[in-house]
């Protein structure tokens, strides 16, 4: 069959077509639909990707907080960790926006589990794309899969605290206190809302009328706790469960117990 390269108009119309699915989509997962995070990582891939990549001609909104080998802990860059919940972290209030280019934004380590497993961006999204969305792959890698069902290592709320817990020398995973949701499907949320806002200041053509206004808007994340950080060799004789932090009351003053 013949065929013919888009013109710049009808790219322009397929990145909108897309740039749409992906705020439908983030609409839909924020109703309570978490099976969209799946349509989310491959939009994103698809926006990402030849033919329609925008990949260095975007400035990548960065909201990760960064990883540091030193840390004993799970690293949850784009996450803040409540009494039971997990959530994108949004904006930070107060704070300006930072944009960097596409290669460091990829790169840039988002999730770990605190034993030397890391997840970088981009492998996060192209896992849960190639895997999870375009089509469904029997077999997940290890350390996706063990972040996504808390195997390895996970946080907890036990009374107010949170509690780290994790698993030395094939021991079963401690289990005091309440398991926190898995970290893996509102990191990709987050994800979502970063390549959102760079779409919206890079491409504000590809947004419907009364869309753009609405993602370029600061959405401050509900308070919790960002980035916790404990020295590796404090762990290493240490229980295999410990308080890392006291629970956090949220700002607006809805209690969190």
């Amino acid at each position: 069959m013949d065929s013919r390269p888009l013109s710049e108009r009808e790219l322009r119309d397929e990145l909108a077509v897309h740039v749409g699915f992906l705020l439908s989509s983030a609409r839909a997962y924020d109703a309570g639909d978490s099976v969209e995070v799946r349509r989310l990582a491959g939009e994103m891939r698809a926006l990402s990707e030849p033919p329609l990549g925008l990949r260095e001609s975007v400035d990548w909104y960065d909201t990760c907080h960064a990883y540091t080998v030193a840390n004993a802990l799970p690293h949850y860059g784009l996450l803040s960790v409540r009494h039971h919940e997990v959530l994108p972290a949004f904006d930070a209030k107060g704070e300006s926006r930072r944009f960097v280019p596409w290669r460091q934004w990829c790169d840039a380590v988002v999730l770990s589990d605190g034993q030397g497993g890391t997840l970088t961006r981009w492998e996060l999204l192209r896992t849960m794309a190639d895997k999870q969305a375009a089509h469904v792959d029997l077999r997940l890698p290890e350390l996706y899969a063990s972040l996504r069902d808390s195997d390895s290592a996970a946080y907890r709320s036990n009374g107010g605290l949170l509690v780290f817990s994790f698993r030395r020398d094939g021991d079963p995973l401690p289990r005091e206190g309440e398991l926190l949701p898995e970290p893996v499907a509102p990191s990709v949320r987050q994800l979502a809302h970063e390549v959102l806002v760079s779409l919206a200041m890079a491409r504000p053509d590809l947004f419907a009328e009364g869309d753009l206004s609405g993602v370029l808007e600061a959405r401050p994340g509900r308070f919790g706790i960002r980035n916790v950080f404990m020295p590796r060799e404090l762990v290493a004789d240490a229980p295999l469960s410990m308080c890392v932090a006291r629970d956090v009351r949220s700002l607006d003053g809805d209690s969190l117990g």
